[in-house]
This record gives C-alpha cells, sequence and structure tokens, in this order.
C-alpha cells in the first residue's frame, strides 16, 4: 500500500513542478516590487519539489519522502518570511496548504486506504494551486 502512497504523491508533485515552472529570470525587478530574497525562495522552493518529484518510487523510503517534504517545507518557510508583508494572503494559503499535505501523507502512511491516498492527492493538488498562483503573482517581477 506504500507503494500506491508514493505513486499518488508521485502524479501530483509533478503537477505541482510543472505549475510552478516560470522561464522569467530569479533576481527581481527594481520596478516590479518584487523584492529579490521572493525571488531566490521562490527558486529554492522549485528546487526541492523538483527533487521530490525525482525521488525513485520503487524504492523510496518514508525516511526519504519525509525528507524531500522536509526540504519542501524549509524552502515554503523561506518563502514566508521573505514574502511575509507584501503577499501575506498568499503565504498564508501555502502554509496552510502545506501543513494539510503534511498531515494527510502522515494518515495515508499510517493507513494506507483509498479515501486516505485520495486525501493525499486532494492535498498535493491545493497546494499546487496554492503555490502556482503565487508563482504567477510575482512571475513579472522575478
Amino acid at each position: 500500500m506504500f507503494r500506491y502512497v508514493l505513486a499518488a504523491l508521485s502524479v501530483v508533485v509533478l503537477v505541482l513542478v510543472a505549475g510552478c515552472s516560470s522561464s522569467g529570470q530569479s533576481g527581481g525587478s527594481p520596478s516590479s516590487g518584487v523584492p529579490s530574497a521572493v525571488c531566490s525562495s521562490l527558486t529554492a522552493l522549485k528546487s526541492s519539489m523538483a527533487q521530490l518529484k525525482q525521488l525513485d518510487i520503487s524504492t523510496s523510503s518514508i525516511d526519504q519522502l519525509k525528507s524531500k517534504l522536509t526540504a519542501v517545507g524549509n524552502d515554503l518557510r523561506k518563502l514566508v518570511d521573505s514574502a511575509k508583508g507584501q503577499y501575506s494572503k498568499s503565504t498564508d494559503a501555502i502554509q496552510h496548504d502545506y501543513a494539510s499535505l503534511k498531515s494527510a501523507i502522515q494518515i495515508a502512511v499510517d493507513n494506507p486506504t483509498y479515501p486516505t491516498i485520495a486525501s493525499v492527492k486532494t492535498e498535493f493538488t491545493t497546494l499546487a494551486n496554492s503555490v502556482t498562483h503565487f508563482a504567477r503573482t510575482v512571475a513579472a517581477g522575478c
């Protein structure tokens, strides 16, 4: 059952990373009003999500999954810290969605049933939408 949890996670992470991709620069433009710390934090978040995406589902362990999720969480906190005033509504949503995802994953790991795995997928999609929305909001300035 753990394999199904990881498979569901990998599919949703692909959506998350694809939704966060942008072709802009990562320096922040003085005229855009987007601080360069926000752009670099967003770049780091994309990188940690890409590492989560590269997790080999067939040989992954719970510890690897938790480690990758922790990295995403750390990068989210850095993004929140760098964007807290200007983008607090978006970063609050991202923090909430990450906490919901983390909880859903723990429940699915402890009790891998169809409903708990489906909940992980739902929470990943919600987080992906929040991060994608934020990335689009700052894309012109990064």
